[in-house]
């Protein structure tokens, strides 16, 4: 019991998809149709071409929206095997959509979908009317018997068919619309590739520049600032700190450390600022000689900067 209802549920969608094959086999003639009017006013000053640019996008529409329905039948995706854009426009997407192969295809499979499923909605339509035909004919001495198992019998035939035709229009579809394997459009996917690939690198490229330059900027800042302080300052200790934090490595790997020019600055102090920041007041004779003699005492380190005669105001 249950494999005969699987049996009707499968009969009924087929047939469902069936009469919507039938649909869309008109429409399919009629835009067949259209496109061959088109092209047969090509020759007279061209007057087809723009009528046949604009044909192309409901032509890929009604194309894809047939490989959605091909894709749930069959079990398999296809892929869409434009190389080029659909539009209004001749030169931009007429003339390189014609070089498309794939045009091709989808024209031809418009002919053949638009006669495959006449013939097809013709053959369902037969097999109905003979089913009324057997009911009006005259009963034997046999008994209605005979009438019924007739039509029992083409209604079996039927529901058999029907999973057929629809199955074999599905792969007679995903043979024409599917994409083709020729030399030529797998060298245009590997040019698409690579073009992808060197835009991937080239974009790689940039960003490490630009997180070079930027911890290149920092350390130059970071040096600077350095030496900036131990330039304004008289605490040997400190200059000498100072100068080898400048001339030594950076304490993280840069640029690679991730972090921003304001982290490499050092933070000004909470209760003043910078030690020596103020401007030197002006010297004395007298202390201007005690600050040169005290200067002339102080063993000199290869860091430190020259002594001046300057002194910070306590």
């Amino acid at each position: 019991m249950t494999r005969i209802r699987r049996a009707l549920k499968h009969g009924l969608v087929s047939a469902g998809e069936l009469s919507l094959n039938a649909a869309t086999g008109v429409a399919a003639l009629l835009l067949t149709a259209t496109v061959l009017a088109g092209v047969a006013l090509v020759p007279v000053a061209g007057i087809g071409l723009p009528p046949l640019a604009r044909l192309l996008t409901p032509v890929r529409s009604f194309a894809r929206f047939q490989r959605a329905r091909v894709s749930r039948a069959l079990g398999r995706a296809i892929a869409e095997p434009y190389s080029s854009p659909a539009g209004p426009r001749i030169r931009a997407h007429l003339i390189p959509a014609l070089r498309d192969p794939a045009t091709w295809r989808d024209l031809l499979w418009l002919a053949v979908h638009g006669v495959t499923s006449a013939a097809f909605g013709i053959a369902v339509w037969a097999m109905l009317s003979a089913v009324g035909a057997i009911w009006t004919l005259r009963t034997v001495d046999t008994g209605r018997m005979v009438t019924f198992t007739l039509s029992l019998s083409i209604l079996l035939i039927i529901l058999a068919a029907v999973p057929l035709f629809r199955t074999g229009q599905a792969r007679m579809a995903h043979l024409l619309l599917r994409p083709t394997s020729s030399p030529a459009r797998r060298i245009r996917e590997l040019t698409e590739s690579r073009a992808a690939a060197l835009d991937a690198q080239a974009a790689e490229l940039r960003r490490i520049e630009r997180d070079l330059h930027d911890g290149a900027q920092a350390r130059l800042i970071s040096v600077r600032m350095n030496l900036g302080l131990a330039r304004g300052s008289h605490d040997l200790a400190q200059v000498q700190e100072l100068v080898e934090e400048a001339w030594g490595p950076p304490a993280r790997p840069w640029p690679s450390c991730g972090t921003s020019c304001a982290a490499s600055i050092r933070r000004c102090s909470p209760t003043g600022g910078w030690p020596g920041r103020s401007r030197p007041p002006r010297c004395s004779a007298r202390s201007r000689s005690r600050s040169e003699s005290t200067c002339r005492a102080a063993p000199r380190h290869r860091s430190s900067p020259p002594c001046t005669s300057r002194r910070v105001r306590p």
